[in-house]
């Protein structure tokens, strides 16, 4: 076994000290002698078609020496609606429709392994609801989720909750949604921090964040930028009494660049990799990563699986419409389903 084997996996808990990062400023893979092989899953598509996800996935497979599992949630709707069939005759239509959606994922499998990647499928008769992804997820403990991204218009937002959405909340694992845009490996990855809340959860989410975003850069081998948005729009209604802030965020532009610059000095990110910008945070991180064409954008989750309560205002306004594929990170202790 070589030492490219023993790459650290994705949700490894990050203490204070980042050596990723300073890998990746030099270019360097990072090894950890007493990790394990990372272990990625792919949700493939209901539809027998090759997506953007599935490219995405063997580049990382080979660029992380990572066993790769592919899975699918299939089912047909009307199958049961079909009165005039006994049930025989149902059973024998299911079968036979799994069995072509298992030799179609076996083709794709076999073109991964060509490639040198260990791969194993596995086809489910189920609706890809939350309960049946959420399920596998959890019994398979992945180091990291791979999944096509699927944009969602205003009105549909204003109606129902997306997979993806419930997904985020769900899954204990990073999530990497892939869009259609960039190449099978991402070129440039952009890690985005909270800059202005300076509570204790926030400062720890924000180093995971940019660790777990210097180890993709580093198996990618690309560059790594860091984007802080200092919203003045936030708290200028906070000032006048419009609108809810915590507490902790503070008001001053100086000294949240200032922090936000300790951050980057911190995780030793090269200074030309370093953007503090005034804004409204969704709309200027899209524009931002448009300007530049970044291939993947890093974000957190600021809670765990209550559907009561924001993923965070901008990761969920970043899901509808992402500006290219994302890379969404957890925190490392994640509460019990609210209640």
């Amino acid at each position: 076994m070589t030492d490219s084997l023993r790459v650290t996996p994705f949700n490894t808990c990050l203490v204070k000290s980042s050596p990723a990062t300073r890998c990746a400023r030099q270019g360097v893979p990072w090894r950890c002698p007493l990790s394990s092989r990372p272990r990625l899953l792919l949700v493939a598509p209901s539809e027998m078609t090759h997506s953007p996800a599935f490219d995405r996935a063997l580049a990382l497979a080979k660029a992380m020496n990572a066993t790769l599992t592919l899975v699918a949630f299939v089912y047909l709707d009307g199958l049961q609606q079909l009165d005039l069939l006994d049930a025989d005759r149902q059973a024998e239509i299911r079968e036979a429709y799994l069995q072509r959606y298992r030799q179609w994922l076996e083709q794709e499998a076999e073109a991964m392994r060509g490639e040198g990647v260990e791969v194993t499928t596995e086809v489910k008769w189920d609706q890809p609801s939350l309960s049946a992804l959420s399920g596998y997820v959890r019994s398979q403990h992945p180091d990291l989720l791979i999944k096509d991204a699927h944009q969602e218009s205003a009105l549909k937002r204003i109606f129902f909750t997306p997979l993806d959405w419930r997904l985020l909340c769900d899954s204990r694992a990073p999530i990497h949604l892939v869009t259609a845009q960039g190449m099978p490996i991402p070129r440039k990855v952009l890690a985005c921090v909270d800059v202005l809340r300076d509570d204790v959860a926030t400062r720890e989410l924000n180093d995971r964040i940019i660790d777990q975003a210097a180890r993709f850069a580093t198996h990618c081998k690309c560059p790594l930028h860091l984007l802080g948005v200092y919203d003045w729009t936030a708290l200028y209604l906070a000032d006048i009494g419009i609108g809810k802030v915590p507490v902790s965020v503070s008001p001053s532009y100086d000294e949240r660049k200032a922090k936000f610059l300790h951050l980057a000095d911190k995780h030793a990110l090269h200074k030309d990799n370093r953007h503090f910008i005034v804004g409204t945070p969704g709309k200027a991180i899209v524009e931002f990563v448009g300007q530049d064409v970044f291939d993947v954008l890093v974000i957190g989750t600021v809670t765990h699986r209550s559907l009561n309560k924001l993923l965070g205002s901008t990761t969920e306004s970043l899901l509808y419409q992402p500006p290219c594929s994302l890379l969404v990170i957890k925190p490392v202790e994640l509460p019990d389903f609210a209640q």
